[in-house]
């Protein structure tokens, strides 16, 4: 072990045995990740046609109201509204005594505080074991939750308060009217415009510092401790932010004077909220864009899923190998190869299969590409063993 400041590593070492029964013990978490992945890609195709379908069938019925008066006749209907949020409500940090008119109020708190980070290395050696050196470095960075100092490899010299004296916090407006109408719990919770709540001197003045802690005014927000100039462990920051009155669109299901979400046809549900003036279009197009976003999000996850699995239960084969680090690397780079393409061409026949179960024209083309990639791997695998096989006498 070596100390170097605010920095240390150490060494362990694996015998190539253990090594052989973890990664074999591995191979079940491997399988599971594999089995998992085809469920993830099959459900995720079939989310987003429904969710498409469920857009269409919303768009097709959606109607533009105005907000000026409340329109008995639009009872039940998926409607699409745009007017200024307004609230006259002033919300109350109690903790700080610090009163504004808003929809929504925010104390973001920050606490100076010491932070691990750990980075591993391997090296393999001749045998089959293999050495972690484990490097475990310390810095004071500002964190808005508690680093517990006492899990920390070395906690001598690195200790934090026991816990942060008050917390990140947001309160949210009881009325909020929308033109005519009243904006439910929920909706006002997704507005999301925030703007600083500048504390000048003024107003830092009105505030009441709790447990009469030290501090002033910095940087638009509040500090305590000593000195700003020279951090101490347990200095905190604090910065204020609201949602005032402002813009927004929304897509949702009329209901008295207020909205809650409109179930289609298909038991799907449309409640759509954007900052902002936007027509139903723009924010049918922003659906759908979003749809697409996390379509290819879970793709690419259940991909990534399916890699891990395989090569998981393919690491075996590259620590039997271990026994010569060079001969353990080209079977380890092997192994990754072949886990790539073939959960490559297997995530895509999932997904053909899923899309031929859900809109066969673009599942048939999408099943043909995968197939041919698993014969393209099953003949590469056929001609690897052809040339590694002895000739015949």
């Amino acid at each position: 072990m070596v100390d170097i400041a605010d920095t240390f590593s150490e060494t362990t070492r694996e015998g190539w045995g253990s090594r052989i029964g973890s990664s074999i013990k591995g191979m079940l978490v491997g399988l599971i990740m594999f089995v998992i992945s085809f469920v993830v890609l099959f459900w995720n195709e079939g989310r987003a046609v429904d969710r498409t379908r469920d857009l269409e069938e919303g768009q097709s019925v959606c109607v533009a109201v105005p907000v000026d008066k409340i329109d008995t006749a639009n009872e039940g209907k998926l409607v699409h509204v745009s007017a200024e949020a307004k609230c006259d409500e002033s919300l109350r940090d109690a903790l700080f005594e610090i009163e504004q008119k808003a929809i929504r109020l925010r104390r973001e708190v920050e606490m100076y505080q010491w932070q691990e980070d750990v980075h591993t290395e391997t090296k393999k050696n001749v045998g089959g074991s293999e050495d972690k050196i484990r490097t475990y470095s310390y810095e004071l960075e500002w964190a808005n939750k508690f680093i517990d100092s006492s899990e920390f490899k070395k906690p001598q010299g690195h200790e934090n308060p026991p816990a942060m004296p008050f917390t990140t916090m947001e309160l949210d407006a009881t009325e909020v009217s929308l033109g005519a109408f009243k904006l439910s719990s929920s909706l006002i919770g997704r507005i999301g415009a925030w703007q600083p709540l500048e504390i000048d001197a003024e107003r830092f003045a009105k505030l009441k510092m709790p447990g009469n802690l030290p501090g002033r005014p910095l940087d638009g927000g509040i500090f305590i401790g000593t000195d700003p100039l020279n951090l101490e462990v347990g200095d905190l920051r604090i910065k204020f932010s609201i949602v005032p009155d402002t813009t927004i669109s929304l897509i949702s299901q009329q209901k008295g004077e207020s909205f809650t979400a409109f179930v289609t046809s298909r038991g799907g549900q449309i409640e759509e909220l954007v900052v902002g003036d936007k027509t139903k279009e723009q924010m049918f197009v922003s659906a759908h864009q979003s749809n697409t976003m996390m379509t290819w999000l879970v793709r690419l996850g259940g991909f990534l899923l399916m890699l891990f699995g395989l090569a998981t239960i393919g690491k075996p084969l590259s620590v039997l190998a271990d026994v010569l680090p060079i001969a353990g690397t080209i079977v380890g780079v092997g192994v990754g190869i072949f886990a790539f393409v073939a959960a490559l061409a297997l995530s895509l026949i999932t997904i053909a299969i899923a899309w031929v179960f859900y809109r066969p024209l673009v599942g048939i083309p999408l099943l043909v590409v995968g197939i041919a990639l698993l014969i393209f791997l099953a003949k590469k695998g056929s001609a690897a063993r052809a040339a590694a096989a002895p000739p015949a006498s």
